[in-house]
């Protein structure tokens, strides 16, 4: 599914909440949400491509993936990683949800390069 739409918003989301991040945490589940709300006919296998893109660009643009332990700050950043291999980590993570919905706190938490100390 690439094609020039694909790329828009991937580059529209991926601002958003690279911008967003200055302000607050960004979910992953905020990331699937609107993949999803962008186009809801498409397939899983679609949404996915396209969250994973999204999160590939924020990566590239500095912010950083991390987990909260038992829900609360602060967080714990992933060892530094190669930007395939945080990708890769996620689509593991998103796989051990075995097709369920994507809820607060599953996967990670990305956060911009001010919250990095």
């Amino acid at each position: 599914m690439k094609t020039r739409a694909v790329d828009v918003i991937v580059q529209r989301l991926c601002g958003e909440f690279t911008g967003a991040a200055k302000i607050d945490y960004i979910g992953f589940w905020e990331i699937v949400a609107a993949v999803a709300k962008w186009n809801p006919q498409a397939t899983g296998s679609e949404c996915a491509d396209v969250t994973l893109a999204v999160s590939r660009c924020m990566i590239d643009r500095g912010l950083r993936a991390f987990t909260f332990v038992g829900g609360k700050p602060p967080p714990i950043f992933w060892k530094p990683l190669t930007t395939d291999e945080t990708i890769d980590r996620i689509r593991k993570e998103w796989g051990l949800l075995h097709g369920k919905s994507v809820g607060l706190g599953d996967v990670c938490w990305f956060a911009g390069p001010a919250d990095l100390g």
